[in-house]
């Protein structure tokens, strides 16, 4: 059998040495007396970017299953928001974090059978629910990738169970249903993944990718198909082979490499009982093609319920910055009486083991995982993860966090000069942006500093600062113009920042 490290490693990387630094401790989210869910499928029920994190789930508080909505910005959590409010049940919840706006996507029976509906959040603002699928059939199961665009559902409207797919492009609407599977099975729990980061520069658009659980082959398969702006939608693949149950399976995509010859790296990981009870497994893929599966886990008490994710790291090439992803696995380990479960994390490309993030003897069950970078150029930064799950351990089941944060450093580039610098910088906001971003940085100590934009080769943009600072906190903006006044073209940008130690940076987005 591939061992998980060698199925890794085959990857080009540029990875070296990290701090890892302690989970968080358990932060209960929801305080109730009924019972809160996230839910077993590939829809992700949080999102972290900017300084935010929200958290969507189900809730059973007011007699029936409603939608509900948390953030928390910087250390400071707002209130509970309640997104549903009608007399049938809401479930299954996914987000997505599209620029400028949040959108939520989640199941509801209020017509008489479930259907998929949608909401958004723009400008602090909720819209209206939005029915996406009303018609006589059942729609279950939605998943959303992180962006907000892609959403896959369960179908029924075939005669059994399908996978559709719907677009919501930028400055758009839903587009229309898409069969995504077609076979005489049932295809169920799909999960939908498009690159976490925009980018611009690609073209039209990103790839798709599409993956779900079917029995079309008489036992539970995983199967994938994706899409791109060049060859449109592929045939339908099949990632596993054997005779156990594959279920439960949760995509990403992403450009990435570590190299100036950038790929795409399709990942999926799910839940196998082919080894006699529930194991992790994980796959890898290009262009279609599947490597040979690894598992995750090896452990005699079963391991189920796995979400994973990438995020982009930018690391200095030899002709500019180039795409690093790096992704890591969360699930639920099952106690040997399967009666307590905790909350487990590894990253697949770390050298570090993997962790309990919950108590064993807790009851945490289903989690969502989310990565994000603090990028710095020359290959150092931080990496954050944040975990959401659902907890009996208060005698009924709510949604608990934790994060965790460490520094990394990617070896085999050429840094532009010692990175010991007192320079912190934080996030750029808006980002994307269209007009203008702002920023603000952490001067530790007095003394010179530049400021300037650059583009993802490496070119100069624009300088915004250069000169003696005091230490503080000051803050700078940028209107999306280069050193002659002109606008610059819609794409990814860094601001770079310096002092006479060291060098640090933040990826922005221009749009259009």
């Amino acid at each position: 059998m591939t061992s998980l490290r060698f199925a890794a490693a085959a990857i080009p990387l540029l990875l070296a040495t990290r701090v890892l630094a302690d989970w968080s401790p358990d932060f209960r989210v929801t305080t109730d007396p009924e019972s809160s869910n996230t839910g077993i499928d590939g829809g992700r029920n949080v999102i972290v970017e900017d300084g935010f994190v929200m958290i969507v789930w189900s809730d059973d508080r007011d007699g029936n299953r409603e939608i509900y909505f948390r953030e928390r910005l910087n250390d400071v959590w707002g209130a509970p928001v309640r997104l549903t409010t009608n007399a049938g049940s809401s479930t299954h919840p996914a987000i997505g974090r599209f620029p400028g706006e949040v959108r939520v996507v989640f199941e509801d029976d209020r017509t008489g059978h479930p259907e998929i509906w949608t909401k958004r959040k723009t400008m602090g603002i909720w819209s209206p629910d939005s029915c996406l699928t009303c018609d006589d059939f059942e729609s279950s199961r939605p998943s959303l990738d992180y962006r907000g665009i892609h959403l896959v559902w369960e179908e029924t409207k075939d005669g059994n169970r399908e996978i559709y797919h719907r677009e919501h492009p930028m400055g758009g609407v839903w587009g229309p249903a898409f069969r995504v599977s077609s076979d005489g099975g049932e295809s169920s729990h799909p999960s939908v993944a498009s690159p976490t980061e925009i980018d611009f520069t690609r073209g039209a658009g990103p790839l798709v990718l599409v993956v779900w659980q079917d029995d079309r082959d008489g036992n539970l398969e995983i199967y994938s198909r994706q899409f791109d702006v060049f060859d449109g939608w592929s045939a339908e693949t099949r990632v596993t082979n054997d005779p156990g149950s594959s279920r439960f399976p949760t995509a990403t995509v992403e450009w990435g490499g570590c190299s100036d010859v950038v790929f795409t790296a399709n990942r999926v990981v799910w839940q196998d009982d082919r080894d006699g009870n529930d194991e992790i497994y994980f796959a890898q893929g290009e262009f279609g093609a599947w490597s040979i599966e690894s598992r995750v886990t090896t452990t005699s008490t079963p391991s189920r319920h796995p979400s994973l994710f990438s995020a982009y790291h930018w690391a200095q090439g030899p002709f500019g910055l180039v795409p690093c992803t790096f992704p890591a696995i969360a699930w639920e380990e099952r106690t040997a009486a399967d009666s307590a479960a905790s909350i487990r994390f590894v990253d697949l490309h770390g050298e570090e083991p993997e962790v309990a993030i919950s108590d064993l003897d807790a009851a945490g069950i289903h989690p969502s995982l989310v990565l994000e970078h603090e990028q710095m150029i020359g290959g150092d930064g931080a990496r954050r993860a944040v975990v959401v799950w659902e907890d009996a351990r208060d005698g009924n089941s709510e949604i608990y966090f934790s994060e965790n944060e460490w520094d990394f450093t990617v070896t085999g580039v050429t840094l532009p000069h010692e990175t010991t610098s007192s320079l912190r910088l934080g996030p750029a906001y808006p980002n994307p942006f269209h007009t203008a971003t702002r920023f603000t940085l952490r001067l530790l100590n007095d003394g010179a500093i530049d400021v300037r934009v650059v583009s993802a080769a490496g070119r100069e943009v624009t300088r915004l600062f250069r000169g003696i600072r005091p230490a503080g906190a000051p803050r700078f903006a940028w209107n999306g113009e280069d050193a002659s006044g002109d606008v610059v073209t819609a794409g990814t940008y860094f601001v770079v920042v310096s002092d006479a130690k060291g060098i640090v940076a933040r990826r922005i987005v221009r749009l259009r």
